[in-house]
């Protein structure tokens, strides 16, 4: 069973939302007789937001059990309160989990710093002074180019821990 909408179309799931221009929504038998929602896919115009992120994209088809999301198309992003994630290819997002993944051309732009690879996974946890999100740590990998005030590290692979604000990067390093 299938049901398509379209229009500026809105769909919730506890603290998760998906915005776009058409969405369906993919239905399969549930407990007893029931249907339930396994899939949503979103097309023109998506956001799929939860409590202080938002990701944008041009396509995405979410797993409603798992709340796991791939966007792909032009312009991906994820915008948090402290940092924007951009990505060229796919952006995958997983709301339960609080994770997330950039391929192609990953950026993850900060006020401080800039950390750019082929791929970064962002990893997500409440600041307990302040009860907002906050990236606990980060892993980059491939062609990774960390860029600060004062220096610029390049290597081929990269993690970042956030509680106490240091990177490690790992093969091929260079410091300017």
């Amino acid at each position: 069973l299938k049901y398509i909408a379209r229009g500026d179309v809105v769909a919730k799931q506890g603290r998760t939302e998906i915005r776009s221009s058409t969405l369906t929504a993919d239905y399969r038998n549930g407990k007893g007789s029931s249907t339930e929602i396994h899939k949503l896919t979103a097309e023109s115009n998506v956001t799929l937001s939860d409590q202080e992120s938002t990701a944008y994209g041009d396509l995405a088809v979410y797993d409603v059990a798992a709340g796991y999301a791939v966007l792909t198309g032009a312009n991906l992003k994820l915008v948090s309160p402290d940092q924007t994630i951009t990505a060229r290819d796919k952006m995958e997002y997983w709301t339960t989990r609080r994770e997330a993944a950039a391929t192609g051309n990953a950026q993850v732009v900060r006020p401080s710093d800039t950390i750019s690879a082929d791929t970064l996974k962002a990893f997500f946890t409440d600041d307990p002074a302040t009860g907002k999100t906050k990236v606990s740590h980060m892993e980059a990998h491939g062609h990774v180019v960390i860029v600060t005030k004062e220096e610029r590290l390049t290597g081929d692979k990269g993690f970042y821990n956030g509680n106490n604000n240091t990177a490690e990067i790992i093969g091929h390093v260079r410091i300017e």
